[in-house]
Formats: C-alpha cells, sequence, structure tokens
C-alpha cells in the first residue's frame, strides 16, 4: 500500500486514532479499496469489518468481489454478503 502502511494491523491502528466516524469509516474504506486493488483479499475483507456504516461496509466489500473476480477467485461467497448488508 502507498505510504508504507503494508497491513490491516497498521491501518487498523492508525485509523483508530480518527474521531469521527464517518470520516473514520471512508479512511476505511480507502484502505480496503487499496488492499483489493493490490490483490490482498483477504486483508481487505478484514478491514472492511471495521466499518460500521452499512452503505460504506457494502461498497467496500463490492471492491473486492470484483477484484476476486478480475483475479479469476471465487467471489460468492462475499457476494452474497455484500448483498445481505445492502439489504
Amino acid at each position: 500500500m502507498r505510504n508504507g502502511i503494508d497491513g490491516p494491523k497498521k491501518a487498523l491502528d492508525i485509523v483508530k486514532n480518527i474521531n469521527d466516524k464517518y470520516i473514520r469509516f471512508e479512511a476505511l474504506y480507502e484502505i480496503v479499496s487499496e488492499l483489493a486493488n493490490a490483490g490482498k483479499f483477504e486483508d481487505a475483507l478484514e478491514v472492511s469489518g471495521h466499518i460500521g456504516d452499512k452503505y460504506l461496509r457494502s461498497s467496500a466489500l463490492r471492491k473486492v468481489v470484483v477484484g476476486l473476480a478480475e483475479a479469476g477467485k471465487p467471489y460468492t461467497e462475499i457476494l452474497d454478503e455484500t448483498l445481505e448488508i445492502a439489504r
């Protein structure tokens, strides 16, 4: 990832210091996007679990699903979770 953040634990440690929860959720969404773009799908899924906003979490999971599909990896379980959150 950019700025030397190379794992979900480090990213979560940094983001937890953001007081405004919506800004924190936005930051987590961006981290999930970067991880998914880098092909780090398990890390992206771990971070997405910390997004408390349903819309942003389902959007983040959608990024993971697209990345998995593009990489030719199984994605239906995550797609089902994404659809369940969106309901």
